[in-house]
């Protein structure tokens, strides 16, 4: 692959990892925190090549805390693709600084006759958009320089999943603990279908959930088309774990979570207004 190096705080070249073994996890984690407390609208971009089965997943996961616990940024499942190029928004994440790294599940069974390659990412870098303050040009010395007001920006909403304007399909039993968005969260029957639905109007939503080594998958729904299969499972029980969906069109939407393997754990949801 030709090397690719655009402009950027963060640079990594040529990782990659085995997937014809199964049952193994493989990450690579960044040795430095990466400050966010500069301009806004941060992103993430790689190029990355992926030979994968059905069921491994490779995840971007970022990290609040110094490295204790790792969120779900992005996750990709079954991924194959030639060398192509991707970016992921940081935007919810300004202001921080974080720890990232990528991490390769290989827990998915390999059908008979398959053979998985691997996974490859190289020219990692984090870019920012210009500054939100901009200054006019110099005014004379009698006159206060003046400065170009932000957009106003308004902060996303978050919506709880036992919230009355959450509808339940199915079995739903709600979970007490200080470690959820609300102080509980919601987790599935174990059965299929089990859905949960919200009416909303915005150009982003995102879900939060619970990772955990005994939980499920789940799909996401917008207006009745699937967008997004998320993988629940994780080495270690994660909360606040993002599934995010954005780039709507203005107006109202229709949000369903629906059960697809094992019991789901759902925290809550939170909408970028129009």
């Amino acid at each position: 692959m030709a090397a690719r190096h655009p402009a950027g705080v963060l640079q990594r070249h040529g990782w990659s990892a085995d997937s014809t073994q199964r049952g193994q996890i493989s990450t690579l984690q960044y040795g430095k925190r990466i400050d966010l407390s500069g301009p806004a609208a941060p992103q993430l971009s790689f190029w990355q090549r992926a030979y994968l089965s059905a069921g491994d997943l490779v995840a971007v996961e970022i990290s609040l805390d110094g490295g204790s616990s790792w969120l779900t940024l992005d996750q990709q499942i079954g991924l194959v693709t030639d060398w192509a190029q991707r970016t992921l928004d940081l935007s919810p994440y300004q202001g921080q600084i974080v720890g990232l790294r990528f991490r390769l599940d290989t827990t998915g069974l390999l059908p008979n006759g398959a053979m998985t390659l691997g996974y490859w990412i190289d020219d990692l870098t984090v870019e920012t958009a210009p500054a939100l303050y901009t200054p006019v040009p110099t005014q004379p010395a009698t006159q206060e320089p003046t400065l170009t007001p932000p957009p106003t920006v308004r902060p996303a909403q978050i919506i709880e999943s036992d919230s009355l304007t959450v509808q339940q399909t199915g079995q739903w039993i709600a979970h007490d603990t200080s470690a959820a968005s609300g102080g509980r969260y919601l987790y599935s029957s174990g059965v299929p279908d089990d859905a949960l639905s919200l009416v909303f109007e915005g150009t982003r939503v995102d879900v939060v959930y619970i990772q955990h080594p005994a939980l499920g998958s789940f799909d996401i729904e917008i207006d009745g088309v699937v967008l997004q299969t998320v993988s629940s499972v994780a080495a270690d029980s994660v909360f606040g774990a993002r599934s995010i969906v954005s780039g709507l069109a203005a107006g109202p939407h229709t949000l369903r979570v629906v059960a697809v393997t094992g019991t789901i754990a759902i925290d809550a949801f939170a909408v970028e207004p129009p």
